[in-house]
């Protein structure tokens, strides 16, 4: 490619024409993707799905826990906590 830029800015029409014609096709859809290509971003938002319920459970268990604490008299929370 250095070699065909003229003066390392431009390509000459001949050069785009010549580069184009041995250009691969262009891809469309599933006729040239790998259908296990499809089935990739359906896992990823299952992923994503999952991790998202399981970030929500922790909250919801972190904050009762943490109500809990603060409710509690100081002597169970040091018994909780090995004190």
């Amino acid at each position: 490619m250095a070699e065909l830029i003229d003066g390392g800015v431009r390509l000459s029409e001949r050069d785009v024409a010549r580069l184009s014609a041995s250009a691969p096709a262009p891809l469309r859809g599933t006729d040239t993707v790998a259908p296990e290509l499809e089935r990739i971003p359906l896992d990823i938002l299952a992923i994503i799905t999952a991790a998202s319920g399981e970030t929500t459970t922790f909250g919801r268990e972190l904050t009762l826990a943490a109500t809990d604490l603060i409710r509690a008299s100081p002597k169970t929370c040091a018994r909780s906590w090995g004190g």
